[in-house]
């Protein structure tokens, strides 16, 4: 059987997979109708749109099978109702290499699927805003722009250059018949500070992605299987009863990985209104498989309960995947987790190369590894790359703290076999010294070298607690981190000490420190083209700085605290105020 849509989609719901604007997973994407709406309204008003959420609020999700469907049926209508499409919308979410071209070549695609290559010529040099200039003239059409999971730009390229020059050019340009959407995790917001001094009012134009509501998440676990019944002619139901139970159970905070392996779910505690899309997902493709599987047309809130509930699925998702893998798979995929997701949970890809490299492992014994987790949705390439070039990460931001809580697990089991079999070696050397009495030569010997393994275990335990202090540094102080990771490496140059210290020195990041005068520092501002800024200092002093140098430039007196300072748009004046109730104009010298 086929569906209206021309296909006969297998389930209802996704899994860990984000909805796509496809034939079929918009006809099964519910729950975001308004927030698609609201998106989608703002992208076309706004030069610049900045979209914001937590990690696994469906973002993607959205953006694709909502937003980027919704605006391409209506260019689909305009050219009913008009002729002319009057814009075209490109998804990109390709971050890993510097992105500018490959953005490029994807709104070439875009405009050449509705218009045709013809006016779509390249110049050499040419930036990105110049680009889109000329062929949206050409062809009377916007460019919309969606930047997906843009806080990956920030993971890798900290450089001021590339496209961190042409987005101020693209959001900024007048004229410029270009939208610009960035969607980016909450904890990532702060990182387009970096763009306030080259983008006037980058905030005024911000929309937060909340979790689903509750009646949300009713609407995605119900509708879908309603399509599902439309499309294949089947008869599938809910039970209401399964339907409560899976909201209470991927309510926000009920799928916990800590240390206790427990979430929030007390019998007195109220269920959270916010609902985990990811884990909503995940929880009912895994009861329709095992419905399916059991030849029943209902599912079921009995067997929500036995599979252990929605946190036991969450887990299980891990485990179902490396059950698979050998014990020194296992190892092989416990070391190279190590690099694919920071000990804050964040994702970074990485070719296999690297990951090769970071995990001391043999790329032959690494490649059946990653592609048994790929096979299980763990990982996946990305940046659209072919085999021998794929760089992979993990597939979902849901599964960074169950891959950080089973690593925690795999090194523990590991140590325990290591101390097996030290146990078992210190067994045959206790028989053997008992059976050779009379060789009390071999025995000093044999004490010598103990005393010799127990001073290299001494020096490997102080450099396994350098490791441990430098990863929990990590975040809080990457510097520091560095340091300690450094100290580890010289006392131990083994495969954690050198891994630790890669992976501090990938987040880390150099700072400047500008001396400002003798009080506290009220306000600072940049010039236009961020070659100088200037500081309102508590001790009655304005001070100009070269922020390529960092040196002092000049020293603007008032008689009081100076309260506030900001260049001319120009950059050629100065103007300061100050709680001597005077405000001064100064030319920059």
């Amino acid at each position: 059987r086929r569906g209206r849509a021309g296909v006969n989609p297998d389930s209802p719901y996704k899994g860990l997979v984000p909805f796509e604007d496809s034939g079929l997973d918009p006809l099964l994407f519910f729950g975001r109708e308004r927030e698609s709406a609201i998106i989608a309204e703002n992208l076309l008003a706004a030069r610049l749109t900045v979209l914001y959420g937590p990690s696994g609020v469906g973002k993607t999700s959205v953006l694709r099978a909502g937003v980027a469907h919704r605006l391409a049926q209506q260019a689909l209508r305009n050219v009913e109702e008009r002729g002319h499409p009057e814009f075209a919308v490109v998804v990109f979410d390709g971050w890993s290499d510097e992105p500018t071209e490959s953005l490029r070549t994807a709104v070439r695609e875009a405009l050449a699927e509705l218009f045709g290559s013809a006016l779509l010529d390249e110049r050499e040099g040419e930036l990105l805003a110049e680009t889109l200039g000329r062929w949206t003239d050409a062809l009377a059409c916007d460019v919309l722009l969606i930047l997906d999971q843009a806080e990956e730009y920030f993971l890798y390229h900290q450089a001021e250059s590339g496209f961190a020059v042409e987005l101020p050019e693209l959001v900024t340009r007048p004229g410029l018949r270009a939208r610009v959407l960035l969607s980016l995790r909450d904890d990532a917001l702060a990182k387009l500070d970096r763009f306030k001094g080259q983008i006037p009012n980058l905030f005024a134009n911000y929309l937060r992605l909340d979790h689903l509501d509750r009646r949300a998440a009713r609407e995605a676990v119900i509708r879908p299987v309603e399509a599902f019944n439309g499309l294949t002619g089947e008869s599938i139901e809910v039970e209401a009863e399964l339907v409560e139970a899976v909201l209470d159970q991927t309510a926000a905070g009920q799928v916990d990985f800590g240390a206790t392996g427990r979430g929030l779910g007390a019998e007195d505690e109220v269920a959270s209104e916010s609902i985990e899309a990811a884990y909503l997902q995940l929880v009912l493709d895994r009861i329709w498989e095992e419905e399916r599987a059991a030849g029943s047309d209902v599912l079921r809130a009995e067997t929500l309960a036995e599979l252990g509930g929605a946190e036991a699925i969450v887990r299980a998702h891990l485990r179902r995947a490396v059950q698979e893998l050998t014990s020194e798979e296992r190892d092989v995929a416990a070391d190279v987790f190590r690099f694919l997701v920071t000990p804050s949970g964040t994702k970074i890809a990485h070719g296999v190369e690297d990951l090769a490299d970071y995990a001391s492992v043999d790329e032959q014994r690494l490649l059946p590894v990653l592609s048994t987790l790929g096979r299980e949705r763990i990982v996946r390439t990305v940046d659209g790359a072919g085999a021998n070039g794929a760089r992979y990460e993990i597939f979902h931001d849901v599964l960074g703290e169950a891959v950080l809580a089973w690593r925690r697990e795999q090194e523990l089991e590991r140590e325990r076999r290591a101390a097996e079999q030290r146990h078992r070696r210190l067994a045959i050397v206790a028989v053997l010294a008992l059976i050779a009495l009379v060789g009390m030569t071999a025995v000093a010997i044999y004490a010598l070298a103990q005393r010799r393994e127990a001073r290299d275990s001494a020096r490997k335990a102080q450099a396994r607690e350098l490791v441990a202090r430098s990863s929990d540094m990590l975040n809080e102080d990457p510097l520091d981190s560095v340091a300690l990771a450094a100290r580890a490496a010289r006392l131990e140059p083994n495969t954690a000490s050198v891994a630790a210290l890669r992976l501090a020195l990938l987040v880390s990041h150099l700072r400047r420190v500008l001396r400002a005068g003798a009080g506290p520092v009220n306000a600072a501002a940049y010039d236009a083209r961020s070659t100088m800024v200037v500081t309102a200092d508590a001790d009655g002093t304005a001070r100009l700085f070269s922020t390529a140098s960092g040196a002092p430039i000049a020293v603007l007196r008032h008689d009081r605290p100076v309260t506030d300072a900001e260049f001319s748009p120009d950059g050629k004046t100065v103007a300061t105020a100050s709680r001597d109730r005077t405000v001064r104009l100064w030319d920059r010298k």
